[in-house]
């Protein structure tokens, strides 16, 4: 579903064959490579959003350098992923949070990202971000999501509500 996919008995956001974020049970895990990683513990989530573009953007080294030169000359950060990035606000201590990842090769259906990032939003502002470190119980979620057709952003909120309330 979008950048969300199961690899390995573990729901990976984005391509597992790059840079990525796995939810384990021990909390969300940034991986760059196999020796670079960063734990965030499930319990410091305060807030998630997830931003990701449908196609994965031209990583042409003219495009990238280009890219970086106007990125300095703004004072804004460069992001080679290509906008496909998650953001948190952090407790214990207090800190703003985000990763990059690496898109797939696959293009993401705009509403597969809107669920994704939904689902990751609500499920860490209920209080149970513990929730998606558990393979099952994010298999049980995308299979009720997948069934949604591409609607209005009002029905999908409450499918998603419904599906935390019931899985108490």
């Amino acid at each position: 579903m979008g950048p969300l996919e199961f690899v390995q008995d573990v729901w990976v956001i984005g391509d597992p064959s790059g840079e990525h974020l796995a939810l384990e049970p021990e909390g969300l895990v940034h991986r760059v490579d196999e020796s670079d990683r960063e734990t965030i513990a499930w319990s410091r989530l305060m807030n998630f959003s997830l931003e990701a573009q449908p196609g994965k953007v031209a990583s042409s080294k003219g495009l990238a350098r280009t890219a970086k030169i106007l990125a300095n000359l703004s004072g804004a950060g460069y992001s080679a992923s290509g906008g496909a990035s998650v953001a948190a606000t952090l407790r214990r201590p207090y800190e703003d949070w985000s990763a990059d990842f690496d898109h797939h090769s696959r293009k993401y259906p705009r509403h597969h990202i809107k669920l994704v990032d939904e689902l990751l939003r609500q499920t860490v502002e209920k209080g149970a971000a513990v929730r998606l470190g558990d393979p099952e119980w994010i298999s049980t979620a995308v299979e009720i999501l997948a069934e949604l057709a591409p609607a209005a952003s009002r029905p999908q909120r409450s499918v998603i509500r419904d599906l935390l309330d019931g899985m108490d």
